[in-house]
């Protein structure tokens, strides 16, 4: 027969086995159950947040758009007035105004009974401007034909060559 003290061991024992059984319950919490309600927030916070992103995008996109056409009108207005420059331009070459000053100022033409008075430099300004002039103008001999006209431009005055020689075979003889 069991004695008290076993009966006490016994009976504390199913109680401590109670309590363990009471905890693991405790302890193993059911799943919780998501409710619609929760589902359909976080599908409606999805689409909010896709349309801000997209919003912006487009906002970003238009920006641009915008400052293209604004960049894109001023050249317009920039091409306008040139078109505009140059159309005055034509004109004003095609005009009589034009094709009489530029024979009066680059050919030095006048009209009848007009003289053209061409002011000289200062002398020494003139005096290297005559040397100039001079070095760079060539005679033509226009009792030349035009094939001796071209030799004399690429080769030189032969005549002059020739006599050039003869004086110095002369002088180197004497």
């Amino acid at each position: 027969m069991m004695t008290a003290k076993t009966k006490n061991n016994n009976t504390a024992s199913k109680k401590s086995n109670q309590k363990t059984k009471a905890a693991t319950k405790k302890s193993e919490k059911k799943p919780r159950k998501i409710s619609v309600f929760q589902v359909v927030v976080v599908l409606i916070l999805a689409i909010v947040l896709f349309l801000v992103v997209d919003l912006g995008r487009q906002a970003a996109a238009n920006y641009q758009v915008q400052r293209e056409a604004e960049l894109l009108s001023q050249q317009l207005m920039l091409a306008k007035e040139h078109q505009n420059e140059l159309l005055s331009r034509r004109s004003y070459v095609a005009s009589d105004l034009f094709v009489e000053q530029v024979a009066r100022k680059e050919l030095k033409w006048a009209k009848n009974g007009e003289t053209v008075l061409v002011i000289l430099p200062h002398a020494e300004e003139s005096k290297l401007f005559m040397k100039t002039e001079t070095a760079t103008m060539q005679t033509v001999n226009t009792s030349q034909t035009p094939p001796q006209a071209w030799w004399t431009v690429f080769f030189g005055d032969t005549e002059q060559t020739v006599l050039k020689n003869e004086e110095r075979r002369m002088k180197n003889e004497e």
